[in-house]
């Protein structure tokens, strides 16, 4: 067997590095920690999205498990919920917040920094576990978290959330070493609880996983096909554990054709610019701006890279930084691959390949491969300084440097005044709602406010916004734009959708005056409420 890395020991500062990323959180973030019930990223759709999607997850579950993929957006539409990620964690996360009160906003930014804080303690945890450096636990954690992807992807709540990947490698590790099956259900544990945040993490999982593994190796002669069949294990319970939320993606995209297409995954893949572009103040006037038609921001940084060859002058005898090294070229390598040759034969019959459109989204995890390494790079500095000369001032130095590169704060946030309290009167009496006007085709987006609204109520709505767009929904669009007349009120009654919310002022613009006062006029509809530009209209039963 192997020799494993050295616990922890109850000197690590591990409270220390708590409170210093909680900190870099607040800063990365500024100035949302003032008032994060108020300033909100709702001008993104993907905001809007995800603001939505865990605060029904934390509605749903574990009440009613079953009804989790059939959310209540594109009504009469089924499995809508697997138009776009689970965010099962960060849903979970969001609960008890929530059910004490807090709006769907407060509890968006609140999962959003838990997400940068555990996602840099986690890979700090390692690297403190693994070379017993305090200022190299801090160095990996602050580029892990706080790096050129995640600051510029702030809607996209999933990208937080890479806390469970330090975990899986660590497992991994260990499988390898000790060929125990305790580990191999640690390293099943860790790969779920990563792909329940998101759907493109379990794949962008798997594949730096096993090019880490690839490049570890397992052991010696007697004890690699043990560690390679507990490996195996670890896959089975995974997709045991997994199979309820992934068999409504396998149905949707079997029986809708709901999947990504491979002109659009090479349209969201990346190139060499994803590489040298970055949002942070340091760089990106300075150079980094005429890389801004990127598909992602994907520059480590000019210290983190430096650290990184530090720590590759370790490669042939640390086997954390061969297997942090393959991740970061087989993360690099995804990003690419569907620009490469032979692409659409894999998209066509590998697993997983035909539900990913933004590959350029694997370069967050050649990024935290990179953290790691930098990490490791600090630790090897340390060890060749001398040790009676200020290695805490060089340390801190270089915690602040990787900082300092991948600031952007202050941000700039959109105020959220809370959901109009008018939406609350719906769920009384209502079975399904639709808000009008009904955005359609090339701009979808803009129903996606509707869906934080549709929070306060929960019932199916007509309207929605995800990552696809059901088939039908065009024809119901089609209907709607002469509401209201014979065939849109039977067909809400058909559905029985019985509440209308009209937004005067905006469907005036787009419908004009006449059609206003037909909605006013109509004989099938009665206004219930009224709330500054909002109106809420019931409709009457069928003589």
């Amino acid at each position: 067997m192997e020799p494993l890395p050295a616990p922890l020991t109850q000197r690590a500062p591990r409270l220390t590095l708590f409170a210093a990323f909680v900190l870099l959180a607040v800063i990365h973030t500024w100035p949302l920690a003032l008032a994060p019930g108020y300033y909100s990223r709702l001008d993104s759709a993907d905001a809007n999205l995800n603001t939505w999607a865990i605060a029904w997850v934390a509605h749903t579950l574990p009440g009613h498990p079953g009804q989790l993929f059939d959310a209540p957006i594109f009504h009469p539409a089924r499995l809508t919920f697997a138009y776009s990620e689970p965010l099962i964690v960060q849903g979970m996360l969001a609960k008890p917040i929530l059910a004490l009160g807090g709006s769907p906003v407060l509890a968006y930014n609140l999962v959003l920094l838990a997400g940068f804080v555990l996602t840099a303690l986690a890979a700090g945890l390692l690297v403190l576990g693994l070379t017993g450096e305090f200022w190299a636990a801090l160095v990996a954690g602050s580029l892990a978290a706080f790096n050129a992807h995640t600051l510029t992807r702030l809607p996209h709540l999933q990208a937080m959330h890479l806390e469970f990947l330090s975990l899986a490698l660590l497992a991994l590790d260990r499988v390898a070493a000790r060929a125990q099956v305790r580990d191999a259900l640690l390293l099943a544990v860790a790969v779920t609880l990563q792909a329940l945040t998101s759907i493109y993490s379990l794949v962008f999982t798997a594949w730096s996983l096993a090019w880490a593994a690839a490049a570890r190796g397992m052991g010696d002669n007697m004890s690699r096909w043990r560690s390679l069949g507990l490996i195996v294990l670890a896959a089975g319970v995974c997709g045991v554990l997994l199979s309820p939320v992934l068999y409504p993606y396998y149905l949707l995209a079997h029986e809708s054709g709901l999947v990504r297409t491979v002109g659009e995954s090479r349209l969201f893949s990346s190139t060499w610019t994803d590489y040298l572009f970055t949002g942070a103040r340091v760089h990106y006037g300075m150079w980094s701006q005429r890389f801004a038609s990127s598909a992602d921001a994907n520059f480590p940084g000019i210290v983190a890279t430096l650290l990184a060859l530090v720590a590759l002058t370790r490669f042939r005898c640390d086997r954390y930084v061969r297997m942090a090294a393959s991740m970061v070229v087989g993360a690099v390598l995804l990003s690419v691959t569907p620009r490469l040759p032979g692409f659409e034969w894999a998209h066509g019959h590998l697993p997983g390949l035909s539900a990913i459109r933004g590959y350029s989204r694997a370069g967050q995890f050649a990024l935290m491969a990179i953290a790691l390494l930098a990490g490791f790079g600090v630790a090897r500095l340390r060890e060749r300084w001398n040790p009676r000369g200020g290695w805490p001032l060089v340390g801190a130095a270089l915690v602040v440097l990787v900082n300092l590169e991948a600031l952007r704060a202050p941000l700039a946030y959109v105020p959220f005044h809370g959901v109009p309290p008018i939406y609350g009167t719906l769920a009384a009496t209502g079975t399904g709602v639709i808000e009008l006007p009904m955005p359609g085709p090339g701009a979808e987006f803009k129903n996606a406010p509707y869906l934080v609204n549709a929070t306060s109520h929960w019932l199916p709505m007509v309207n929605g916004y995800s990552g696809f767009t059901p088939r039908g929904f065009m024809d119901i669009y089609r209907g709607m734009r002469r509401f209201p007349d014979d065939w849109s009120i039977a067909w809400l009654r058909a559905n029985r959708v019985n509440r209308i919310v009209v937004h005067a002022s905006e469907f005036e613009q787009l419908k004009g005056t006449p059609q206003l006062q037909k909605v006013e006029t109509w004989p099938d509809l009665e206004l219930l409420a009224t709330e500054g530009d909002i109106r809420v209209y019931g409709v009457r039963p069928a003589p």
